[in-house]
């Protein structure tokens, strides 16, 4: 029997971690897509999210963000504690935005979000690295195949020992944010055009 027919793109929220073969824990989707930006290996496609609004806390701004370009990712890992420091490009959109301010014409509170914005993803990042060092012993973020280029021969990397160091190491995430579109409704409508 022959059977025919299509199936649809799907998408899974969530993920489990392996260290050596042996299943160590889980991520959430936001972990999972936090994940996914920081490792150059992945594509990490447009996600849509929400965010409190920081003008006002009764609303959620909408975004779309993207990653157009790769991770900067430098490391220093024969003098002192390694560290990694790692920028992350966004380019974000602002989908929804229904307390009304306008941050097109508003140079002001657009720099107000851009900090906020970067303050808030910058945190998510930080606690999924910490998450990563304290609880699993290892990174899901391809940053041993980065650090393998910091050594001049296969023995003085694997002496280096990534799987024992990563816990201790020192690693400094940061975003560049480039906004794009800032939605559609760009002023407050007057009461008297808006009907039911």
């Amino acid at each position: 029997m022959i059977t025919e027919g299509q199936t649809n793109n799907t998408q899974f929220s969530g993920s489990a971690v392996f260290k050596e073969g042996k299943m160590v824990g889980k991520l959430n989707s936001e972990e999972t897509r936090l994940s996914t930006i920081l490792n150059e290996s992945l594509n990490a496609e447009d996600m849509l999210t929400t965010f409190p609004d920081p003008f006002n806390e009764k609303y959620r701004i909408t975004t779309r963000i993207m990653k157009k370009s790769k991770n900067k990712v430098k490391m220093n890992l024969k003098n002192g504690t390694p560290t990694i420091d790692v920028t992350i490009p966004l380019y974000i959109e602002v989908l929804s935005n229904h307390s009304m301010v306008n941050y097109a014409k508003n140079k002001e509170k657009r720099d107000y979000l851009k900090k906020y914005l970067d303050d808030r993803i910058t945190s998510k990042f930080n606690n999924l690295v910490k998450r990563t060092q304290e609880e699993f012993k290892g990174q899901p973020f391809g940053w041993s195949l980065i650090g393998r280029k910091e050594f001049l021969t296969i023995p003085e990397y694997d002496n280096f020992d990534w799987v024992k160091t990563y816990p201790s190491m020192k690693v400094n995430i940061s975003v560049e944010i480039k906004f794009g579109e800032f939605g559609r409704q760009s002023e407050l409508p007057d009461l008297q055009e808006v009907r039911d």
